[in-house]
C-alpha cells in the first residue's frame, strides 16, 4: 500500500543531515538552510532544516559513533510553519529534502520520551542533544559518552522518565485506495474505494478531497466515508494516458506520530508537537487503446515465482511479430524480450496462440504488462495493459 508519493528535489546545495554515519570520524552536520520541498506536495511533509543541537559521541555496544544530535525541522504539506522532530533508527541516514508519510504512533519508553521531553528549539543545544540521545537510547540502545554536559543531562532524563506514567495514546488515521493502480481501455469506467481507519477501526464521516492530473475526469471532487470507513468514486477517460489521482484530508497529528520515509533505507522521524497534517494516498489509472482487430486475447497470470503471458491473434495479415513490455509499480516501461517474437502465420488470415514466461520478477511486487504488435508495414499497435501482483515470499 501506498499511503504517499516520492519526488525529486531541486535544492542545488542539498545539504545533507546525517542521523547516522558509522565510524569514529563520521559526523552529522547541522544546517539551517531550507530545502525546496515542492516535491513533497503529495506526502505528509519533508525535512526542511535543523535547529538547536550539537555533535556528540557515544556507543552502541562496542561501536563508537560521532554524530550530530538535535532538532530536525519538518515542513508539513498544507501548514504554514515548520514543526519540530527527532530522528530514530540509527542504522539509516536522512537528508534535507527527504519526504515522509505518517506512520503509527510511538509506544513504550519512546512515547514517554517524546511526550515529556520533546524537541524544543527554544532550549539550548545541550538540552536538545541530550533529549535526542535519550530517544536513540530507547530506539537503538545508543549511550552518549561526551560531552559531559550532555551525558549528565541524559542520565537525569532517563531517571526521571522511569517515574513518569505512560502518555495518552492517540494514533493518527490512515487511508488506503483499492486498487492502488489500475489499467483500463479508454471510454471504460474505473472505480476506486478509499478506506480510512484509526486504531484499526473504521473512521466514519471523514471527508476526503479528490483532484486529478493527467487525462481523465473524476466523478466528484469530494467523498465522505460511510460507517465502514469507506467511500467510492470513479474515473473515466476518452483518450489514452495516465490519470494521477490525489486523495487527501487534513487531520490533527499528535505528538509522538512517527514519520516513515518515502524512499527506502532512510531514517525515520518522530513528531515532537501536535499539529495539523495531511493524510494522502495517490491511486493511478493507465488508459490504453486496445488492438481489437489483430488481437483476440491477451492475458497475464502468476504461476509460482513467474508470470505467464498468453495471447492470441485473430489474423496475421499485417503482423510481423511481437514485443513484450513490463512496468514494475509506477516505474518506467521496459521491453523484456531480447528479440522480436515472430508471428506464426505472417500474411495469412489465420490466427495463432503464443506464450511468454517472465522469470525476472520479484516476490511481493506488482507488475503491468502490455503487448506491442509490430506490423508488416512498420506500424505498431498495443494491447490492453494486464496487471498482476506476486505474493510476498514466505
Amino acid at each position: 500500500m501506498k499511503t504517499f508519493s516520492q519526488r525529486f528535489f531541486r535544492n542545488l546545495l542539498r545539504l545533507v543531515v546525517w542521523c547516522l554515519v558509522v565510524g569514529a570520524l563520521s559526523i552529522m552536520w547541522p544546517s539551517t538552510a531550507h530545502a525546496d520541498l515542492a516535491g513533497c506536495s503529495s506526502a505528509t511533509g519533508g525535512v526542511s532544516s535543523t535547529g538547536h543541537g550539537r555533535t556528540i559521541q557515544g556507543k552502541i555496544g562496542a561501536t563508537n559513533y560521532n554524530l550530530w544530535a538535535g532538532v530536525i525541522m519538518v515542513d508539513l504539506t498544507g501548514t504554514p510553519n515548520d514543526v519540530q522532530s527527532f530522528c530514530i533508527d540509527l542504522t539509516h541516514r536522512i537528508s534535507i529534502g527527504d519526504c515522509f508519510n505518517t506512520g503509527a504512533a510511538l509506544t513504550g519508553n519512546l512515547a514517554k520520551t517524546i511526550y515529556y521531553y520533546p524537541p524544543d528549539n527554544t532550549l539550548s543545544d545541550d538540552e536538545n542533544a541530550a533529549r535526542q540521545a535519550v530517544v536513540w537510547y530507547y530506539s537503538d540502545t545508543f549511550v552518549p559518552t561526551s560531552p559531559s554536559a550532555v551525558v549528565t543531562r541524559f542520565n537525569a532524563i532517563i531517571a526521571d522518565l522511569s517515574t513518569k506514567p505512560a502518555p495518552p495514546s492517540s494514533n493518527p488515521p490512515s487511508m488506503t485506495a483499492t486498487p492502488p493502480s489500475a489499467s483500463r481501455n479508454v471510454n471504460e469506467t474505473q472505480s476506486f474505494t478509499l478506506t480510512v481507519t484509526q486504531d484499526g477501526a473504521p473512521l466514519a464521516g471523514q471527508g476526503v478531497n479528490l483532484s486529478l492530473s493527467g487525462v481523465g475526469t473524476l466523478s466528484t471532487s469530494t467523498v465522505t466515508t460511510d460507517l465502514n470507513g469507506q467511500a467510492t468514486f470513479t474515473v473515466t477517460s476518452s483518450v489514452a494516458g495516465t490519470s494521477d489521482i490525489n486523495a487527501s484530508f487534513s487531520y490533527s497529528l499528535p505528538k509522538g506520530t512517527q514519520f516513515d520515509p518515502v524512499i527506502a533505507d532512510r531514517q525515520k522521524l518522530v513528531l515532537g508537537e501536535t499539529t495539523t497534517g495531511n493524510v494522502v494516498v495517490d491511486p493511478t489509472v493507465e488508459w490504453t487503446t486496445p488492438t481489437a482487430v489483430t488481437l483476440a486475447a491477451f492475458d497475464a497470470r502468476v504461476k509460482g515465482k513467474n508470470v505467464n503471458l498468453r495471447w492470441e491473434t485473430a489474423n496475421e495479415l499485417q503482423v510481423n511479430g511481437f514485443h513484450v513490455w513490463r512496468k514494475a509499480g509506477k516505474g518506467a516501461w521496459e521491453k523484456i524480450n531480447r528479440q522480436l517474437i515472430p508471428a506464426t502465420n505472417v500474411g495469412t488470415i489465420m490466427g495463432a496462440k503464443y506464450k511468454f514466461t517472465d522469470k525476472s520478477v520479484k516476490q511481493g511486487k506488482t507488475y503491468a504488462y502490455k503487448l506491442e504488435v509490430v506490423g508488416a508495414n512498420g506500424t505498431v499497435e498495443w494491447s490492453q495493459v494486464e496487471t498482476v501482483k506476486l505474493s510476498a515470499a514466505p
